[in-house]
């Protein structure tokens, strides 16, 4: 499947396919090692009772980013949910941490919204060795092999931890994931797992009204070691995820817009 958009900034980068489902984690070497080996990392979303991934043929997508960056915007709408959702997600300028923030907006009544996040590793490219873990210290999930470490954090409100999480293992035994866990909108809390693993965590958004959104923050931290990842996680705890969201924006607006130019007679549309 084709890569509609990536996200990077020179030693981590992010793929997302025509569904904006994760498909590629590179780092630290843009092109080489590729974390995920292309497999399918999902997102989903429970509504009171019901589940539905972003690969669900009741999705309409919009996919853009925000103008002059390298920030996503999507849009997704799900009319049988009565749900939209809004993606704004980049990889930070000067550190290797994806940032994702998620605005749902409730189009139905009153009802509870639970976010789930998958990763289905293939650290330095083979599922041999993986170990997936919560890590207390982040208050999220990691996972590592050798000299690669990644962990998977979250926020609501004002809140930095996880409403759950799965650590398990993958195409043996008949074991499809961890995802497969998220459908019923509980996860089990296993801690850790070694082997061909994948793992899901969950963000609790609330009871969210009619008509009102609800915003939620995950990221994911690559590092080289658990001290580097440490560093990372206790600087984002510190400056909260929408500060490297924000500065990255702005930066990459000036980039853009550091020189004049002049388009003729072609309509701001095409220039665009």
């Amino acid at each position: 499947m084709s890569r509609d958009l990536p996200v990077g900034n020179g030693a981590l980068l992010i793929n997302f396919d025509r569904n904006y489902q994760l498909r590629d984690i590179y780092y630290p070497r843009v092109g080489q090692e590729n974390h995920t080996s292309g497999e399918l990392n999902r997102f989903g979303v429970w509504v009171d009772g019901r589940f539905a991934w972003l690969d669900d043929h009741g999705w309409s997508r919009d996919l853009v980013y925000l103008p002059d960056t390298l920030v996503t915007n999507v849009t997704l709408r799900h009319p049988d949910l009565a749900l939209s959702l809004t993606f704004n997600d980049t990889v930070d300028l000067g550190r290797d941490v994806l940032i994702r923030r998620v605005r749902v907006v409730n189009e139905g009544p009153e009802r509870e919204i639970r976010l789930f996040f998958h990763f289905d590793w293939h650290i330095y490219g083979t599922e041999v060795g993986d170990t997936v873990m919560y890590y207390p210290a982040v208050k999220g999930l990691v996972a590592y092999k050798g000299q690669r470490c990644f962990a998977a954090c979250g926020q609501v409100g004002d809140r930095i931890g996880l409403d759950g999480y799965a650590c398990g293992k993958k195409d043996v035994g008949g074991a499809q994931g961890t995802w497969r866990d998220a459908e019923d909108g509980e996860l089990g809390n296993n801690p850790i797992e070694q082997g061909s693993v994948d793992m899901t965590l969950a963000l609790k958004v609330g009871r969210v009204p009619p008509g009102q959104t609800a915003t939620a923050y995950q990221w994911l931290i690559a590092a080289r070691n658990f001290a580097e990842l440490q560093t990372v996680a206790d600087v984002i705890t510190l400056r909260g995820p929408e500060a490297f969201l924000e500065r990255t924006r702005s930066y990459w607006i000036a980039w853009v817009n550091k020189e004049n130019r002049e388009f003729a007679d072609l309509s701001p549309r095409v220039a665009e």
